[in-house]
């Protein structure tokens, strides 16, 4: 593991540069950020994922465009392919997948699961600047194929969980109430909201994480240590068809589709 950091007054971020996964974000030398890409750690083996052209499962591992069918697996393809640096400076870093719509090895094949993962040519850019005491991140979608594409774009992280008792909770903009605790997603599962904003508050740091674009959010996770908020573009299609029912964004060929998220952690 090679790793990136970048700093702004007390926020630094760092990036496994193999993985292409932010591994850490320090705020006042307090760690937010789940470290499963580089250490085992109980819970979820990774920090964060893209989760492109759909995010979820789809209906038998299957994705249908204009009567062509594509073998993709939980979350699509962008999860397994590697990333490239193109950009890095103080306060920034720019990562990029570039792919021309070959077949991929699936590392989950076996039993009903497809052997290999195939989908349209695109380009897909992750950057992550500072801004005062956020991170934003910027995703940018490239068509580089030849006809139009359809999908959900998904951000996949896990946050690290403070406290005892119910391990923080979380509140959707404008409630005062929470929507749930950590401990409530861990015993009843994921939760998906309509929301562009999300507040996590555990007993002495939390995390203001706002999105642009994207109208749904998904609340997750396997341990009580960790919590996952994962802002999506549309409501995902939960064990359904993609494409073919449900709504979903759409780029041309040679057209780039542009999204935006912040993380602003805070301590109290």
């Amino acid at each position: 593991m090679v790793g990136i950091k970048f700093k702004d007054l007390q926020l630094e971020v760092m990036i496994d540069s193999d993985s292409g996964q932010i591994y850490g974000i320090k705020f006042e030398d307090r760690e937010f950020m789940h470290p499963g890409a580089v250490e085992s750690v109980p819970g979820w083996p990774n920090s964060e994922l893209v989760a492109f052209p759909f995010f979820g499962p789809a209906d038998k591992h299957q994705v249908v465009w204009n009567n062509e069918v594509y073998p993709l697996d939980q979350h699509g393809i962008s999860r397994v392919l590697p990333w490239e640096i193109i950009f890095n400076a103080d306060k920034g870093v720019t990562l990029k997948q570039s792919y021309d719509g070959s077949e991929v090895p699936n590392p989950k094949s076996g039993k009903n699961h497809p052997k290999s993962m195939k989908w349209m040519p695109f380009e897909l850019e992750k950057r992550l600047m500072m801004d005062c005491y956020a991170l934003n991140l910027y995703f940018n979608i490239k068509n580089t194929g030849d006809e139009i594409m359809p999908f959900n774009l998904g951000w996949h992280p896990a946050f690290r969980t403070e406290g005892e008792g119910d391990l923080g909770k979380l509140y959707v903009e404008g409630s005062e109430d929470p929507i749930a605790s950590v401990r409530d997603v861990l015993q009843g599962g994921p939760i998906i909201i309509d929301t562009s904003r999300i507040l996590y508050r555990g007993d002495s740091q939390g995390i203001d994480f706002r999105m642009d674009g994207f109208e749904a959010a998904v609340l997750w996770t396997p341990h009580e240590g960790m919590i996952c908020i994962e802002p999506v573009l549309k409501r995902p299609v939960v064990n359904g068809a993609y494409f073919s029912e449900g709504e979903f964004d759409t780029v041309a060929p040679n057209q780039t589709r542009r999204y935006k998220l912040s993380i602003r952690p805070f301590v109290f």
